[in-house]
């Protein structure tokens, strides 16, 4: 099968949403991930459309597992960075240093592909992407195309590399002329134009940034005399300025989106935290995630040495609803759920030891937002408006994220409108997790309750943990009036004293 792409298929995406991801933090770790290339940042705002599409990519991923293989994909992608820099920085040169470091870089090139089919030849490879890569190498380094390159790369080189030559200075005047046996200072000549403009930097041409006009002057004098040998440099470089293969440059430019991401997640697997390639369920029937964690928050953690806590969720019902105490890890664990999704529906890894998610539609999330004065509806009405539009937009096959809403009205009108929210949702069908600090709407029927925990001997300590139980705030408010003496009969016996 021909080489097409390691990133798309033919099954499309969906639309460009992505009003989330402020929300889910997103934002944040995209622009690490992607280290400022706006080119790659785009890719992370299409999700794909089919669990086929997903399944594409998520093998890549497999193969990337192998050390060997990444390693030698990851050379690769280091020497034709190189070259691409290079390439963009020759017009700043001076004429025939353009040219000789064209030569360099064209046979860098040449290199760099021979050692990646070879690394690849016996790369046990699973994935048809990098599969039908490696065969359109294969053809393509036996192709005349890539083989003339090679050769009158190399033989010009070599042509140029052979010339001997003089250089006299005599006050202000310098002469050039061939050289014939004369005794002179070849070694010390030899030592100066080393730095003809190119030294290797792991195999690739670098520029000298310091080369002169008098180092150029020279060479056009040399051109003068070696007028064949420059002639042909100077032709190669006319011939050949788009050597690369369109190919082998989007294989360049697509298999960034897989090393971007693993680099991103090795600091993290190396401090103990596990990522997974998820089951797609294209009907979100079957949704669960173990060992789940938040990007930012163990990104923040790892680096300041403390423990990350993870959690799991398996949902047996559509729409799950955590209470618990204030700071207790119900917002992250929301948000960890809305980027285990995001991320799964791209064919990446997602946090977690073992995952199965929903190929969503849409996400959306309703966390609480700075109220504007110039804003002329109040925050409650805004609450209403804004969470009319996501359950107008969403589908059975959509993920929800609300956060601490109605906060800004009563705790009654709260439960109320709470309540009618819910079952508008559970009547759509779509996945919601729902933060609150009302346990009410913990108990509605086909409602799965979570609720933050805290330590059983002292509850002012948040474990962080967040588990399937029954919602009830009384007994956590119970053990911290008594910690601090506060019960009814603690209060009682004091007035009686």
């Amino acid at each position: 099968m021909a080489f097409k792409s390691i990133l798309w298929t033919e099954d499309g995406t969906f639309s460009n949403e992505h009003n989330f991801f402020a929300d889910l933090n997103l934002e944040q770790v995209i622009n690490e991930i992607t280290k400022g290339d706006q080119e790659l940042k785009q890719l992370f705002y299409l999700p794909l459309k089919s669990s086929t599409s997903i399944a594409y990519r998520q093998k890549i991923f497999e193969d990337l597992e192998n050390s060997k293989t990444l390693n030698s994909i990851m050379a690769f992608y280091t020497k034709i960075e190189k070259i691409d820099k290079q390439l963009q920085y020759l017009d700043k040169l001076y004429d025939y240093q353009r040219e000789g470091v064209f030569i360099e870089t064209v046979i860098s090139y040449c290199n760099a592909l021979i050692d990646l089919a070879a690394d690849l030849s016996n790369a046990p490879l699973k994935s048809t992407g990098l599969a039908d890569f490696r065969d359109f190498l294969k053809t393509y380094l036996e192709s005349h195309e890539f083989t003339v390159l090679k050769i009158n790369a190399e033989k010009i080189r070599s042509s140029i590399s052979s010339i001997k030559f003089i250089i006299t200075i005599n006050g202000g005047r310098i002469t050039v002329k061939k050289y014939n046996g004369e005794n002179g200072y070849n070694n010390e000549i030899v030592s100066a134009f080393s730095k003809f403009g190119v030294r290797e930097v792991n195999g690739t041409p670098e520029v000298r940034n310091n080369f002169n006009h008098i180092e150029a002057n020279i060479l056009k004098l040399l051109a003068n005399i070696y007028i064949n040998e420059f002639y042909t440099l100077k032709e190669f470089y006319k011939q050949n300025k788009n050597f690369i293969d369109q190919i082998i440059y989007k294989f360049y430019k697509e298999v960034r989106f897989y090393l971007f991401f693993i680099d991103y997640i090795t600091p993290l697997k190396l401090g103990g935290l596990s990522f997974c390639l998820p089951q797609i369920d294209p009907n979100c029937e079957k949704v669960f995630g173990k060992e789940m964690f938040d990007f930012v928050l163990a990104k923040k953690l790892i680096k300041e040495n403390k423990k990350i806590v993870t959690n799991d969720f398996y949902l047996d019902e559509r729409i799950v609803v955590i209470t618990g105490p204030n700071s207790g890890g119900k917002t992250t664990f929301a948000r960890a759920f809305g980027q285990m999704h995001a991320f799964g529906r791209l064919g990446l890894p997602v946090p977690g030891r073992a995952a199965s998610l929903c190929l969503c539609d849409h996400i959306f999330t309703h966390f609480e937002i700075v109220e504007r004065v110039e804003n002329l509806t109040g925050k409650f009405e805004d609450d209403l408006v804004r969470i009319r539009q996501i359950i107008d937009k969403s589908t059975e096959k959509s993920v929800l994220i609300i956060n601490e809403m109605l906060s800004s009205t009563s705790i009654y009108d709260a439960k109320v409108i709470g309540k009618q929210i819910l079952e508008i949702i559970k009547g759509k069908g779509a996945i919601c997790v729902y933060v609150t600090f009302i346990d009410d709407l913990a108990k509605i029927k086909g409602v799965l309750s979570m609720v933050a925990q805290v330590d059983p001997n002292d509850p002012s300590i948040r474990t962080y943990k967040i588990v399937v139980q029954e919602a009830s705030s009384k007994a956590y408010t119970d053990v911290l009036a008594r910690k601090y003496g506060l019960s009814k009969e603690m209060v009682l016996r004091r007035l009686k004293a």
